[in-house]
């Protein structure tokens, strides 16, 4: 029998073929991607820049390529809520308005403008209402006698300021009572008090002044100062002189959180006491700086709030005979005296100080504390 070899047509000369293609293929991808990934060169408000190819409108203008910001977030009461909050820079492509989605193509010049702001959205929610303050009688000492409660609304308010749109009271607040008295009508009574300190060097200056002039005045005293002079403060005390809570580290306390009024409150009290072995009874608020929770606060302590009816503004070092002016000018009955023995220099408080005390005794004044200003007669 005869053996037959069968060869299919063109096996052979498919191969180079097929490998041709295999090439051609690569190529045809590594264009490809090279295609893709070829930078796009740019100039964006005047500055030459390199783009990934199909890089957008919008891409560019999230990027912080531009020198143009983003639109503000405002509040509904006008107010900046959240700076850069609103949209994007909006980006023109060759002198023309784009789209967001539109690509970028190579050469081209993009010139950007401050975004628009947008306006914060509002919720609404139940809220507490403030607490109203009622003031009774007069005198420069305030004595709380109802701490009143906040009362309840409806309210629409910003979602990020928190800004009131309207509100519908539910509960009314009832309000904080606060009454002011003063020394009996007619007695030449003032009282000195000194703020920020023990303050070496100073509060001995006053001291002596005071020991001199046989007067006694109150000393208002930061918690930290203490700590750092505790003999000196106990000096203070051992002379006979009144000592009070001006809180642990002169912060304005008005719009601090309550956890913060607390600590400088309560601390301020507790590091006087450890000190000098003196619990103080009455509270002067850094600035004046008070709110309906600063009030709160020197209740729960069982401290007296402290004004002043005379501040010559010594704190910041006018000269010595403008303080002397200042305080003799403003004197009355039943006036205290805002004066700084600590918080920088007080040269010029010393220097003031026995005009002062002399000149307001010619008058027929007498210097007490405020403990004897505002005893019960």
């Amino acid at each position: 029998m005869r053996s037959y070899h069968v060869q299919r047509p063109g096996a052979h000369g498919s191969q180079p073929i097929a490998a041709a293609l295999v090439v051609a293929g690569v190529l045809a991808l590594w264009a490809a991607s090279a295609f893709a990934f070829a930078p796009t060169r740019v100039t964006v408000d005047g500055v030459p820049r390199t783009l990934p190819m199909g890089t957008t409108v919008a891409e560019v203008a999230a990027s912080g390529v531009t020198t143009a910001t983003f639109g503000d977030l405002v509040s509904v009461g006008g107010s900046v809520a959240t700076t850069g909050g609103g949209l994007p820079p909006a980006v023109a492509l060759d002198g023309r308005a784009a789209a967001r989605d539109a690509r970028v193509p190579d050469g081209a010049v993009l010139v950007s403008s401050r975004g628009v702001d947008v306006t914060e959205s509002v919720v609404t929610t139940l809220a507490a209402t403030d607490i109203p303050v009622v003031e009774e009688g007069d005198g420069p000492t305030v004595t709380l006698t109802s701490l009143g409660a906040p009362g309840l609304a409806i309210a629409t308010i910003g979602e990020v300021s928190g800004e009131l749109v309207e509100g519908a009271p539910l509960v009314e607040a009832s309000p904080m009572v606060l009454v002011r008295s003063g020394p009996p009508s007619g007695s030449k009574l003032v009282a000195l008090t000194f703020d920020d300190g023990p303050w070496p060097g100073q509060t001995e200056a006053v001291l002596e002044i005071l020991a001199r002039e046989r007067v006694r005045a109150t000393f208002f005293m930061l918690g930290l100062r203490v700590q750092r002079a505790p003999d000196l403060a106990r000096r203070v005390v051992a002379e006979g002189h009144v000592v009070g809570n001006h809180t642990q580290s002169h912060t304005l306390l008005a719009r601090a959180p309550l956890a913060r009024i607390r600590y400088e409150m309560a601390t301020g009290e507790t590091v006087i006491k450890r000190y000098t072995g003196v619990e103080p009874t009455w509270f002067r608020a850094p600035g004046g700086s008070v709110s309906p929770a600063v009030k709160a606060q020197a209740k729960a302590l069982g401290e007296r709030m402290a004004g002043w009816g005379i501040d010559p503004g010594d704190w910041k070092r006018p000269p010595a005979r403008f303080i002397v002016q200042r305080v003799v000018a403003a004197a009355r009955p039943g006036a205290i005296i805002l004066l700084h023995d600590g918080g920088g220099d007080r040269k010029q408080t010393i220097d003031a100080l026995p005009a002062i005390i002399g000149q307001l005794k010619a008058q027929g004044y007498t210097f007490v504390t405020l403990d004897e200003m505002y005893a019960p007669r």
